[in-house]
């Protein structure tokens, strides 16, 4: 009898062992959560449920120990500050590459206008002589531009009055009007190049003017 009562104390430990056992591995194997519901009871499983995970909510460690807290909506925010923290970085880093690139065209432009010139009467000189240049340019391209202009004028007052007039003639003119055409882009250019001569001939002087004070 003592040995039937002894056997059966054996198997109710040894279910309990199991038990123990198997929950044991389960904690292991699977993260466990503490969360409040919107009453304040306090709950406790292996998931969180999607209202809850939208709020504060804690992952334990097998100990039943507090991991960490997770608050998503506190680490959407932690995000956009991060986004926020980046794209000032990333404007920052623009405006300093333009402030370096800028210093070191007007180092290079330092360095031309004094190895360049000894002295303000030589950039001076440079200058008007280009300046000069260009605008005998636009009188050399403008009197091309005017004399095919009168020729497309004279020939088209000398078609005949027909129809069909000369395929030849009809060429002769699209081709001069072409010609005229680049003759009008070429002294646009050549305006465009004057002007901007003209400025970087008043900042230059200036400027050398400061650097050999």
């Amino acid at each position: 009898m003592k040995i039937k009562t002894h056997s059966l104390l054996n198997s109710a430990l040894f279910t309990s062992l199991v038990t123990s056992l198997v929950l044991t591995t389960s904690f292991a194997t699977a993260a466990l959560y503490r969360w409040v519901d919107d009453k304040g009871e306090v709950h406790f499983s292996d998931k969180v449920p999607v209202a809850a995970s939208k709020k504060s909510h804690t992952k334990l460690d097998k100990s039943g120990i507090s991991q960490k807290e997770l608050d998503p909506e506190a680490k959407i925010e932690l995000q956009k500050k991060l986004e926020l923290a980046a794209l000032d970085k990333a404007e920052e880093d623009r405006i300093n590459k333009m402030i370096r690139i800028k210093r070191a065209k007007v180092r290079k432009r330092d360095q031309f206008l004094l190895s360049t010139y000894e002295n303000k009467g030589e950039l001076i000189a440079s200058f008007e002589t280009k300046i000069k240049m260009l605008k005998g340019n636009t009188a050399i391209l403008l009197a091309h531009k005017k004399r095919l202009e009168k020729k497309v004028v004279a020939l088209k007052e000398n078609m005949p009055v027909k129809k069909v007039k000369p395929l030849s003639l009809d060429k002769q003119v699209t081709d001069i009007e072409k010609t005229i055409q680049h003759y009008k882009k070429a002294l646009l250019d050549n305006d465009k190049e004057l002007l901007t001569l003209k400025t970087n001939y008043a900042d230059d002087l200036a400027r050398f003017s400061e650097l050999t004070q």
